[in-house]
């Protein structure tokens, strides 16, 4: 209805602009001539006024779907690792860049390293929870469950610096009975890193590693995580010193099944 009476105004002040200067041009003064000129000055003036106005609220119009378009794109990029020790090279450095929180999911069955370059990638990985849940404005929480002596010799060595900010909470569980379990983390709650999850069931050549920050996604594993880390027997809370006994007891039955 708008656009419609604008139409109606527009065209009839072109038309009457065009009518007033052609009489004028003629010699048919039925106004005088310095009204006319101002009149046919005003027309051009209201008409061109109205075009720039339309052309400009719709390239505002597309400047906002442009970028609106390529936010949501940002967000929903899923970013595919080519490998492992690309994958673990790339939440090391991300780790590094958190802000405040990194919820981290160490589960499941242990993987070996394949390569030299994977093993150096883990020991980057390593460092870099040391270094960021030693600042002070970083909850880093994680939970395990142990599979082997190499994960649990891992969770000691971080909990042997009795790090405040760092968490550790775990499942008891018979690995050789349970389904591959998805490790992932999450920093910031911005971002998820989608990493191993094959187990043993299958080769880890070729195995999907990603990561994402588009929000639902995320919400949706930080929810997750929660409900995990809500479940978890502690093993050591933030500004708490490690329960040995637990660590004692764990050992226990690692060698109890070797």
């Amino acid at each position: 209805m708008k656009e419609k009476a604008e139409q109606i105004i527009l065209g009839f002040t072109a038309v009457f602009s065009i009518l007033v200067s052609v009489l004028d041009l003629f010699g048919l003064d039925l106004l005088p001539s310095g009204i006319v000129f101002s009149l046919t000055l005003l027309g051009v003036g209201l008409i061109t006024g109205y075009l720039v106005f339309e052309r400009r609220s719709k390239l505002d119009k597309i400047e906002r779907i442009v970028i609106e378009g390529f936010n949501n794109l940002s967000v929903g990029h899923v970013k595919v690792f080519a490998d492992l020790q690309e994958y673990t090279e790339y939440i090391s450095l991300r780790i590094k860049e958190a802000k405040k929180s990194v919820d981290d999911l160490s589960w499941g069955y242990y993987i070996s390293f394949r390569t030299e370059g994977e093993k150096q990638a883990f020991a980057k990985y390593v460092q870099a929870i040391l270094e960021t849940a030693s600042r002070k404005e970083i909850r880093y929480r994680e939970v395990m469950t142990f599979p082997s002596k190499e994960r649990l010799k891992r969770a000691e060595e971080i909990l042997s610096k009795n790090i405040y900010g760092y968490q550790l909470r775990y499942y008891e569980i018979e690995h050789q009975s349970v389904p591959p379990l998805l490790q992932f983390m999450i920093i910031d709650s911005e971002e998820v890193f989608l990493g191993v999850h094959r187990g043993k069931t299958l080769p880890a050549e070729g195995e999907p590693l990603i990561a994402t920050r588009h929000p639902d996604i995320v919400h949706y594993f930080q929810d997750y995580y929660d409900a995990i880390w809500q479940g978890a027997a502690i093993i050591k809370d933030a500004g708490k010193q490690a329960d040995n006994q637990m660590l004692a007891r764990i050992r226990q039955h690692l060698l109890a099944n070797e």
